[in-house]
């Protein structure tokens, strides 16, 4: 498996809370120069086949030693096998929904009502603004759709919320299809990205019938700068 190395691995070691020493895709792996000498001896034998679990479990305990000379602890969800999906914007449905709504300013988003089910989100600007796809249904956001923290400027990342009363009837689906858009026709973005773990079946349903298709797989080894400051991330999208 051929690999390139993080450009913001010296940043993370010395300033970062996360870290991702290793991280894997199909045919292809992006890897820190401290890990290099683990990915190597991992790679010789697991190349060809880096999503099974034993593969996994054998570069976990690789890298444990590694990253704990940096403080680091590795999360929850380490090794969990991500599905990445491409907005086709040919391929989605037409928006008729006049209950969403794009807020594109801090003003506007504070201004908003959300559910208080749904959770607090941090804003990442970069090319495309602070921007937030939200679906309204009696007087407040139930669901929204956001950039998030892996986004950068050229390819935006895209993730969805739902408030827990109003899944399974649609919503996640609205915000994650219009802010698709908003971001191709509106920001110009060259593509749009959607990840969702390969366990969570309702959230590979809001990437289809929002238009979007698998390309391929992404494993990130995460680890994070205090342990008890974090307890994993657990997606809780709906259709």
């Amino acid at each position: 498996m051929k690999y390139k190395h993080d450009e913001n691995e010296k940043f993370a070691l010395e300033y970062g809370d996360i870290a991702v020493p290793i991280e894997l895709y199909d045919d292809s792996a992006i890897v820190y120069h401290v890990a290099e000498s683990a990915f190597l001896l991992w790679n010789t034998e697991f190349g060809t086949a880096p999503f099974s679990g034993s593969s996994k479990n054998r570069l976990i305990n690789e890298l444990v030693p590694i990253m704990k000379k940096y403080n680091f602890h590795p999360s929850e969800d380490i090794g969990k096998t991500l599905l990445i999906y491409i907005f086709n914007n040919h391929d989605a449905p037409t928006l008729e929904e006049s209950n969403i709504v794009i807020l594109k300013t801090p003003q506007e988003i504070e201004n908003c009502k959300f559910d208080p089910s749904l959770p607090n989100f941090d804003l990442v600007s970069g090319n495309y603004g602070d921007v937030v796809c939200c679906c309204l249904r009696e007087d407040k956001a139930v669901a929204f759709s956001a950039l998030n923290d892996y986004s950068d400027n050229e390819y935006p990342e895209i993730y969805v919320e739902c408030a827990p009363k109003y899944r399974m009837s649609g919503y996640a689906t609205l915000c994650v299809k219009a802010m698709a858009r908003y971001l191709t026709t509106v920001c110009n973005a060259k593509k749009v990205s959607y990840v969702c773990e390969s366990s969570n079946a309702a959230s590979c349903r809001v990437a289809e019938k929002a238009g979007f298709k698998l390309i391929g797989h992404r494993i990130p080894f995460v680890f994070y700068r205090n342990k008890n400051n974090f307890e994993g991330e657990e997606a809780i999208d709906g259709v």
